[in-house]
């Protein structure tokens, strides 16, 4: 995956280092100029960078390369982070408003989901042992049985799903779900992932073993009968 990054602090040499570890491959340039010119001329998966920047503001920049009819995904990323920003930058044509800092894996986490919102690359449907995640549908069956999911009970265990395997902490489950918007107590994470063991529980007993609690870092969706069987 191709990253274009407006690099001209010193908190983005910490997402460039982080994005390189995950093996994505990262264009720098100092500006917005220079992204403008970037982008026009070379084919990235998704564009990275702040609302202030030195040569021009970040909505400007999002209004004149969507003018250009330049395609690809915007991710603004930025320490500003009120809610008029967010919404301007997204009625503007920005596909995403990530507020730093941000965790690594949250921040990786998030640009691949814009760039497979934005490929087309979402998968009918996700299977994780008995569990069948239909992401056209938005609904969820284990073991064949209907789950009742409200719709952000079925947000977060898609979350967990597209990650599995992986932890994701509750902080990147919040910022998935409400955006920066009216987010209430973390708390309410807990709550949620609660109501949905409860509910895979009821129609098979180790449903709610599906997703493991790590400890200090958040929650992983696995298959625990799979793992079982290849230890």
């Amino acid at each position: 995956m191709r990253i274009l990054l407006v690099d001209d602090k010193a908190n983005h040499d910490a997402l460039n280092a982080t994005m390189r570890l995950e093996k994505f491959s990262v264009k720098r340039v100092p500006n917005g100029a220079a992204m403008i010119v970037a982008a026009q001329s070379e084919s990235f998966d998704i564009i990275l960078f702040d609302v202030l920047m030195p040569d021009m503001s970040g909505f400007d920049a999002i209004s004149q390369m969507r003018a250009n009819l330049i395609e690809a995904p915007i991710c603004i990323l930025s320490e500003v982070g009120n809610a008029a920003s967010k919404i301007r930058a997204l009625e503007l044509g920005a596909d995403d408003y990530i507020q730093l800092p941000i965790k690594a894996e949250e921040l990786t986490a998030r640009i691949e989901a814009i760039i497979r919102r934005a490929s087309g690359h979402i998968a009918s449907h996700l299977d994780i042992g008995d569990i069948r995640i239909d992401n056209r549908a938005r609904v969820v069956f284990f073991a064949g049985n209907l789950v009742p999911l409200t719709n952000k009970e079925f947000t977060v265990l898609e979350l967990l799903a597209n990650r599995r395997g992986r932890t994701i902490s509750k902080e990147g489950i919040m910022s998935q779900i409400y955006s920066g918007h009216d987010e209430p107590n973390g708390k309410i994470i807990d709550v949620f992932i609660c109501k949905i063991r409860k509910k895979l529980a009821k129609i098979r007993g180790d449903g709610g073993d599906y997703i493991a609690t790590v400890w200090g870092k958040g929650y992983m969706l696995r298959a625990p009968h799979a793992e079982q069987s290849a230890a």
